[in-house]
């Protein structure tokens, strides 16, 4: 079940992918070629042809830390017209608590 949701995500439209672009606390979508891997000072460097969503530990947005935009402490954002279902899903995939 997980999977399809980790699908039905990924097949949204970039625009949708892009109005939760990666941010500073490294939560969103990262899109094709929008990493770049630097593995030696000498190679050519080339961009990564794959695209991530990260989610984090799921805090409200009135959270403290949040509030306080300590780092890689944010809400996570979800494209508009994901299914809470489907966002619970995903934030749960794997879920660690401290």
């Amino acid at each position: 079940m997980q999977s399809s949701v980790r699908q039905r995500v990924f097949m949204l439209s970039r625009s949708k992918k892009l109005e939760v672009e990666l941010d500073k606390h490294n939560v969103g979508y990262l899109p094709v070629r929008g990493d770049t891997l630097r593995t030696s000072i000498v190679e050519t460097v080339t961009k990564h042809i794959n695209e991530a969503f990260f989610v984090a530990r799921d805090l409200p947005s009135d959270h403290p830390e949040v509030l306080a935009d300590r780092r890689f402490r944010s809400a996570n954002r979800w494209p508009t017209g994901l299914p809470r279902g489907d966002r619970l899903l995903l934030r749960d995939d794997g879920a660690v608590s401290a």
